[in-house]
């Protein structure tokens, strides 16, 4: 009994410790006018760790420890990196991208041949 006694404390005082590690960072995403940026990528740099801002542009995200850089991004717009430090609110203004597209290529891969038809097609 106290082997299962020790073993059990030994398992929640790491499990709690590896909790405690992680903090969560709130911000919002905004453009030059002060508008908010939905559906903005917020990703911990090197990592798989991430979320998307919301409508408002507000986002929270539980980083761990070891994070260094936030990269904040969004279709049209420069990409911006900015150190976590210590800081439990980080707020990001999107330029945008004067990258203009050019040209757009569409392909159609559906041919048919139309002979004698009657009748209904249900395609």
């Amino acid at each position: 009994m106290r082997k299962f006694l020790l073993a059990f404390f030994v398992t929640f005082f790491f499990l709690s410790a590896a909790m405690a590690q992680n903090r969560t960072i709130t911000g919002v995403v905004t453009d030059d006018q002060g508008n908010p940026i939905p559906n903005a990528s917020i990703q911990v740099k090197g990592t798989r760790v991430g979320t998307i801002s919301g409508a408002d542009g507000t986002y929270s995200l539980s980083v761990p420890a070891s994070a260094k850089t936030l990269v904040i991004s969004s279709v049209n717009r420069i990409t911006v990196e900015l150190p976590v430090r210590t800081a439990t609110e980080i707020s990001a203004t999107l330029r945008v991208d004067d990258k203009a597209l050019t040209e757009v290529v569409i392909t159609g891969y559906s041919i048919r041949k139309k002979t004698e038809f009657t009748g209904a097609n249900t395609k």
